[in-house]
């Protein structure tokens, strides 16, 4: 809730800051075994090494072109090579 008031206290305007949606479509996601398949391609070009994977959450990204939100996976890792290690955060479209 947002509240803005005058200098003699009197009520300006009050906001709470809601964000009207409708669902517009449902759509059958990848599974996150399938995402982890696509995302090892994705931004890290040729990397000989490991990729440690720490986590595959389902989220949702804001596509600001068409102003939807769509499901994706968020991966959350590491890649491991000789002498060197990179944070591996790739956003996987779930819709795929």
């Amino acid at each position: 809730m947002e509240v803005t008031l005058a200098s003699d206290g009197t009520l300006l305007e009050m906001a709470d800051n809601r964000i009207w949606t409708s669902l517009v479509k449902e759509v059958k996601c990848i599974s996150a075994k399938k995402s982890l398949e696509i995302s090892q391609d994705v931004g890290v070009g040729t990397w000989q090494g490991t990729a440690v994977v720490t986590s595959a959450e389902p989220g949702y990204a804001f596509i600001e072109k068409t102003g939807y939100l769509i499901p994706v996976w968020k991966i959350t890792g590491e890649l491991e090579g000789i002498n060197e290690n990179y944070a591996w955060n790739p956003v996987i479209d779930a819709v795929k």
